[in-house]
């Protein structure tokens, strides 16, 4: 990859991360939450799936673990994993 292509990614990566920032802001109906309030939730967030992935055995090229997800998800769900034992 070339050097400015890196930048060009940087560049694109932060402008997402802050596009998504704003729209978690409007979302929750504060217009005058500070920029470091979404930046500590987006934070949050992050610890949070990552200590959720923490908790997967990895099998292989697989991580394997269990969790609980509600009924009205399990045909979505059930969808998703079919097609990726398909693949």
């Amino acid at each position: 990859m070339k050097k400015e292509d890196t930048k060009r990614l940087i560049r694109s990566t932060r402008e997402s991360i802050k596009s998504y920032l704003l729209a978690i802001n409007r979302m929750e109906g504060d217009v005058d939450t500070s920029m470091i309030q979404i930046y500590k939730w987006f934070v949050i967030r992050e610890k949070c799936i990552y200590s959720s992935l923490n908790k997967l055995e990895a099998r292989g090229t697989f991580l394997r673990g269990e969790f609980w997800v509600p009924d009205k998800y399990r045909p979505m769900l059930s969808a998703s994993m079919d097609r990726i034992r398909s693949n």
